[in-house]
């Protein structure tokens, strides 16, 4: 009988110690799965992460090639200026023929695609006649025209110069783009409702912003006349013996009746200023007679009681 307890005793411990060794084989097992489980996800993770990576990097070489066709599209690399020149040049020539050198000079310009802006012709008091006529020119023209003209006749002189006004030129802009920028942040402030002082100091201020803006503009619009047409002006001189062979006889008679009528107006213009000074100054004069006659009067009298 107490073998038979023994056995079951035995028997009842080792389940026990069975169902332990199990459930630390168990729990090992799961250990081992979780902790696969977490070195899969650790190796998945940067995989993903460098996918994401490589992904945005290639997002980002498509919008930098992206911007670099819109900048070819643009037509040159960022930065890049366009340089606004104003060309002018002066000429003075020597010709036999004054007229027939006008009407070339004329087709000159007109052949260029440009036309002439203004011309004078005068004798000098030796007899010699001379002329300037001041050509403009497209800008593209200007070398060319300046040749032909050098060698219309004999150049005595003659000069060009460029002038840079790139640097206004982008400042004026910019300032137009503020002005209408200012200018449009006024209208809006007009459409809402208020004071009727707020509005008409509202309105001041878009007049000056509109004249300024009109102003800008306006200097805007030179500088873009005279960098697209280049200006020269040429100085004509006939040659003297020409000048001599058409002076004509002596014109005596003119020469008198000129000097005739200078003496007139010399006249005429003494005339006049001694009527402005007897009517004008009359202030002046009239107290100073009346105080001459009281003083001659006082000394007659004095001489009269000292007799």
């Amino acid at each position: 009988m107490i073998m038979r307890k023994i056995d079951v005793v035995n028997a009842v411990a080792s389940l026990i110690v069975l169902m332990l060794l199990v459930g630390q084989g168990g729990c090992g097992w799961q250990r081992s799965t979780e902790s696969i489980s977490a070195s899969s996800s650790e190796m998945a993770a940067p995989q993903a992460d460098g996918s994401h990576e490589m992904t945005r990097s290639a997002s980002a070489e498509d919008a930098e090639t992206a911007d670099d066709v819109d900048l070819s599209k643009a037509g040159g690399s960022p930065g890049q200026v366009t340089r606004r020149i104003i060309k002018t040049g002066d000429v003075t020539i020597e010709v036999t023929d004054l007229p027939a050198t006008v009407d070339q000079i004329s087709k000159l310009a007109e052949d260029a695609g440009g036309y002439v802006s203004g011309s004078r012709v005068y004798e000098t008091a030796e007899g010699r006649r001379s002329g300037s006529i001041e050509v403009r020119v497209p800008a593209d023209k200007f070398t060319v025209t300046f040749r032909s003209l050098r060698e219309i006749g004999k150049a005595v002189s003659y000069s060009e110069d460029a002038s840079d006004v790139t640097e206004e030129w982008i400042d004026l802009e910019a300032r137009i783009s503020n002005q209408k920028a200012e200018e449009k942040s006024l209208l809006a402030l007009l459409q809402r409702k208020g004071e009727l002082s707020d509005i008409m100091e509202i309105q001041r201020e878009i007049f000056r912003v509109r004249g300024e803006i009109e102003r800008l503009e306006g200097r805007l619009r030179y500088l873009k006349d005279q960098v697209s047409l280049s200006t020269i002006s040429v100085t004509v001189q006939e040659l003297g013996e020409v000048g001599l062979a058409e002076r004509g006889p002596w014109r005596l008679a003119y020469h008198l009746r000129t000097a005739w009528a200078a003496l007139a107006r010399m006249v005429e213009s003494l005339v006049y200023a001694m009527v402005y000074a007897l009517i004008a100054g009359a202030v002046f004069w009239i107290p100073l007679v009346l105080l001459i006659l009281w003083i001659r009067r006082r000394r007659r009298a004095r001489e009269a009681h000292r007799t």
